[in-house]
């Protein structure tokens, strides 16, 4: 009900955002047999971050289905990952002697009430909902160990897929394993067999992946991570630093809680250890004492919060690294409430039991707290986000790719050769142009991304530079658009750097419409390598009308009379 919810107040998109088309283009083309490639370009590039969740996604493909078959896998993990949390819930109540369900309400009551988590595990069709589960599962394992051999490899088997749905799980799976060989009541040899087979599978999969890596694209990382993380650790901490302080600040007081409570847990925790390993230092005996559940939940919370700070956060609204996290942080919560809570049925839990056996007042507080989910508690709130709809722009550019990319193929239907056309939203239109596509922010294109530069600038949009812009080789035609006086700069103009006035370009490119002879109506407007426009026109199947003319800057020339006019 929260995913019809989210999908209905964004529009119902089924699309995803365009970030997932420049996924699904590789999974489509996995499913079609063309290997992992980029739209119709014949080089292997890593331009989807999560290498499982492109394998998973080209399994709908591969049986014909579209975005639809995406969007049910999507809903399907988000609701196995509540099934999990709820049962870390009931097995941690059960070992206090505690009734679970006042707990399992609490968690669900404080989930539901944040309608970015659901926006982000469903109807944005990214990985996030795969990695969330991944997670959850971690944290069960650590939570719940084996004892069997057969149990610890069932156990391994998040671990292993952990490196191949994100990059960052090479911190995160490690630092999961330490937290569980720390929570584990076992001997020390089932400890030690029981960390050997996390620790083993998190290196096989990393190992095998790198090799693939290493000989399919021939970099050891996706090349988003090359397109999107700044060479400068300061710069990125700088953003990560700023990212998490708006997730804290800005996203309600459940959001600003939780982070409290994770990070200052974790700072309590830190202490603790440097107090332990003092010790250590003087008694060469380690003073070992288990974590608690809800520490152990808190820490791992703490870890998927300091991770985007390392690598300088994202752009997207409403906070798409730290989704992930968010149930972590709520279980937390709920978890140290529980263990707060006296055995047995008594003190402030007995009140929560009486209202089992008194309908009108369990009602009341229900509404209450509902009225309150949906007004105040997160932000964007239930009722704003039905009117705001933060991300409808998003999948307004996938939407409006996917028609660009149609448009062009009518357009140069009768050509020679299709024309090779530089973007900077590369997702939609990679799913329906036929031709070549080069991405000028980098994300697939790898001339761009390994470009020496500080990457600094617009967020995940930095890697751009101009002189890789001129070594590119043939570009016939750039989806973008100069501002329009008296406009001094627009999104394509801050992503390019000033490329729109650089002597080099505004002498070798034209901006108009170009269109059939004929049928000025179904024309496109974009900038034109003049080489390759002059060509068209002589063909005289193609006529082309500057609309943007330079003039020291861009202004717009009156189609009439075709003089400029200056504002």
């Amino acid at each position: 009900m929260a995913c019809w919810l989210v999908f209905s107040f964004h529009g119902r998109p089924k699309r995803g955002i365009d970030d997932a088309q420049i996924l699904f283009s590789y999974s489509s083309n996995l499913a079609a047999g063309h290997g992992l490639v980029y739209a119709n370009n014949p080089e292997h590039v890593e331009g989807a971050t999560s290498f499982l969740w492109t394998l998973i996604c080209a399994i709908p493909f591969r049986l014909g289905l579209d975005e639809s078959g995406v969007l049910a896998i999507a809903v399907l993990i988000l609701c196995l990952t509540q099934i999990l949390i709820l049962d870390i819930i009931r097995r941690s109540a059960a070992a206090r002697q505690l009734p679970s369900w006042p707990f399992e309400l609490a968690y669900l009551f404080l989930v539901f009430s944040c309608p970015a988590y659901f926006t982000w595990m469903s109807i944005t069709l990214m990985d996030t909902c795969l990695w969330g589960f991944l997670l959850v599962l971690m944290i069960y394992v650590a939570l719940q160990p084996p004892r069997s051999p057969l149990g610890m490899v069932v156990a391994s088997i998040p671990f292993f897929f952990a490196p191949l749905s994100r990059p960052e799980a090479v911190l995160v799976a490690p630092s999961i394993i330490v937290l569980a060989w720390v929570h584990d009541e076992a001997s020390q040899e089932d400890r030690r067999r029981l960390v050997l087979s996390l620790t083993t599978a998190v290196f096989v999969s990393v190992a095998a992946v790198t090799i693939f890596r290493l000989s399919y694209f021939g970099y050891p990382l996706p090349n988003t991570y090359y397109a999107k993380v700044s060479p400068s650790l300061v710069y990125n901490l700088q953003e990560g630093r700023d990212y998490l302080y708006r997730y804290a600040s800005t996203s309600g007081p459940i959001i600003a809680i939780s982070v409290l409570f994770v990070l200052g847990l974790a700072a309590w925790c830190a202490g603790a250890l440097a107090v332990r390993l003092s010790s250590y230092l003087r008694t060469r005996r380690w003073p070992f004492a288990r974590i608690a559940n809800w520490k152990l939940s808190a820490l791992a919370a703490a870890i998927l919060l300091f991770i985007p700070v390392l690598t300088g956060g994202d752009h997207f609204s409403m906070f798409r690294f730290y989704q992930p996290a968010y149930p972590l942080m709520i279980l937390a919560l709920v978890l140290s409430l529980m263990a707060w809570s006296p055995a047995g049925a008594s003190a402030p839990l007995a009140s929560l039991l009486r209202l089992k056996r008194h309908l009108v007042p369990s009602c009341f507080l229900s509404l209450l707290l509902a009225y309150g989910a949906y007004h105040f508690l997160q932000a964007p709130s239930w009722s704003s986000i039905r009117d705001t709809r933060p991300i409808r722009g998003e999948f307004f550019i996938a939407e409006n790719g996917i028609r660009t990319g149609k448009r062009l193929s009518g357009l140069f239907a009768g050509a020679a050769t299709l024309p090779t056309i530089g973007v900077y939203a590369a997702g939609g239109v990679a799913r329906t142009y036929p031709g070549r596509i080069v991405d000028l922010m980098g994300l697939n294109t790898p001339a761009i991304a390994h470009y020496p530069g500080d990457h600094k600038g617009i967020k995940n949009h930095a890697a751009f530079e101009k002189d890789a812009f001129f070594k590119l080789g043939r570009i016939d035609l750039l989806l973008a658009s100069p501002p329009v006086p008296p406009e001094t700069a627009n999104f394509g103009s801050r992503a390019f750097k000033g490329l729109m006035y650089d002597p080099r370009f505004v002498r070798e490119w034209r901006y108009g419409l170009l269109y059939l002879s004929g049928d000025q109506d179904d024309g496109l407007e974009a900038f034109y390598y003049a080489r390759y426009v002059d060509s068209l026109v002589a063909t005289a199947r193609y006529q082309f009308r500057e609309t943007m003319k330079w003039s020291n800057k861009w202004v717009a020339v009156d189609s009439a009379g075709g003089a400029e006019i200056h504002n």
